[in-house]
C-alpha cells in the first residue's frame, strides 16, 4: 500500500510537466489505478474510490480513442461495483433487521445509480421481497415480475417464479370469482362477464 501514494504523486507530476507526452494517457490511467488501489474495503468510506472515478472520467474525456480505453472502462466498472456493493450491503443489513423502508432506500439507490453492476440483481430481488414481507402484494408482484423480465436466466429466477406463484393470488391481479368452478366474474354493474385469465409466471 505504501508505494501507491508515491506512484500517484509521480503520475500527477508527469502529467503536469509533460502534458503533451505520448505517455500521458498511460500516466492518467495508472494514476487512477494507484488511487483505486488505496481505496478501503466496502465496510469503510469510499473517498478513494470516488477519486479514482473522477480520474477515470478525466481519462475518458481527454483520451477517448486511447488503446487502453477498454481497460479504463473495465476499471471504472470495478469502481462502480464497489460503491454498489457498499449500498447493497447496507440495504441487506436493514433487510435482515426487517426495516423494510430503510432497506428499500438502499436497494433503489443501487438499482438507479448502478444499473450495470452485478449488485443491482440481488438488490432488485430483495426490493420485491421486502414488499412481500410487508404483505404489499401488488408492489411485490410488480417488482418480482420486473426481475424475471430482466434476469430470466439468473440463478435466483426459479425462486422468484415460486414466490410469484405464491403471492399472485393474494394480489389485485387475481380476479374475483363468483365460485371456485365458475368461468365468469361480476363486473361493476354486478353482471356476469367472462373471467380474465390469471397472470402466469413463466
Amino acid at each position: 500500500m505504501k508505494e501507491y501514494p508515491i506512484a500517484s504523486v509521480t503520475y500527477r507530476r508527469l502529467m503536469r510537466d509533460f502534458p503533451q507526452s505520448p505517455f500521458a494517457d498511460d500516466a492518467q490511467y495508472n494514476l487512477a489505478r494507484s488511487v483505486f488501489a488505496q481505496s478501503s474495503s466496502v465496510a469503510h468510506t469510499q473517498d478513494k474510490t470516488f477519486e479514482a472515478i473522477r480520474e477515470l472520467q478525466v481519462f475518458l474525456d481527454e483520451y477517448p480513442d486511447s488503446e487502453v480505453a477498454p481497460d479504463v472502462q473495465h476499471l471504472l466498472q470495478e469502481c462502480l461495483d464497489k460503491l454498489a456493493e457498499k449500498d447493497y450491503q447496507i440495504g441487506h443489513l436493514y433487510f435482515k433487521l426487517q426495516d423494510w423502508n430503510a432497506a428499500r432506500v438502499y436497494f433503489t439507490e443501487v438499482i438507479d445509480e448502478f444499473p450495470t453492476s452485478q449488485w443491482s440483481i440481488p438488490a432488485r430481488y430483495e426490493l420485491g421481497e421486502s414488499f412481500a414481507r410487508e404483505e404489499n402484494w401488488d408492489e411485490a408482484v410488480m417488482n418480482l415480475q420486473v426481475f424475471l423480465e430482466l434476469y430470466p436466466g439468473h440463478e435466483l429466477a426459479p425462486m422468484v417464479k415460486d414466490r410469484l406463484r405464491e403471492i399472485v393470488p393474494k394480489s389485485s391481479s387475481a380476479p374475483e370469482k363468483t365460485d371456485p368452478g365458475s368461468r365468469f366474474t361480476k363486473d361493476g354493474n354486478n353482471r356476469l362477464s367472462p373471467q380474465p385469465l390469471e397472470p402466469t409466471v413463466p
